[in-house]
Formats: structure tokens, C-alpha cells, sequence
């Protein structure tokens, strides 16, 4: 279900902000917004990424999925702190790239 007014949040919400804060992220929460939009902005050496957070077992919706699959920059999930340091190597490796 498309939710216009928000989303319920995960349960590793919180710690997946913190992780990405500890790791030197400047983080958005976008999760209020609802719409199949993802829960955070994440930012780092001028690189941006919006992440979804999930727990262990969650899946996106078709409507998450979709909004990554056309999304202009890179939407990743993030589930646990393994996930936080490998989104930090990737957008480190792009900014590298310019």
C-alpha cells in the first residue's frame, strides 16, 4: 500500500541513523514522507544516496522497488553497520571517480 502521510518505521531505524552518523554521514530523515520514498539521505564527501532501511527479513514494497529501479542516483538498503561501511565505501569510490 502506498502510504501518502508517512510510514511505519523499522525497528533498527534509529541505530541505522546513528551507524551512518558514527561513519561520518550527514543524514536526512526522510522517512515522514511517505510515498514509497526512501527512509534517509545519506551524504559524504559530496556524494548523496538514499537509503531504505530494513530490518533482517524485510523486503520492499513493489513501490520502493520501483522508486530505486528509476531513481536519478543510488538507492541502497541498508539492514545492519556491515551495510552503513559498505554504502560508505561505495560513495567514497565515486567521489574518487571525479
Amino acid at each position: 500500500a502506498n502510504r501518502l502521510y508517512g510510514k511505519k518505521q523499522d525497528a533498527n531505524h534509529d541505530e541505522m541513523i546513528t551507524a551512518f552518523q558514527v561513519c561520518g554521514f550527514q543524514v536526512v530523515d526522510t522517512s515522514a514522507l511517505g510515498a514509497d520514498i526512501p527512509d534517509l539521505l545519506v551524504g559524504i564527501c559530496r556524494q548523496w544516496a538514499f537509503v531504505e532501511i530494513k530490518t533482517l527479513r524485510g523486503k520492499l514494497s513493489s513501490g520502493q522497488a520501483e522508486f530505486a529501479e528509476n531513481a536519478a542516483g543510488p538507492v541502497y538498503v541498508a539492514r545492519t553497520v556491515a551495510d552503513v561501511i559498505a554504502i560508505r565505501r561505495r560513495l567514497f569510490a565515486l567521489a574518487s571517480r571525479r
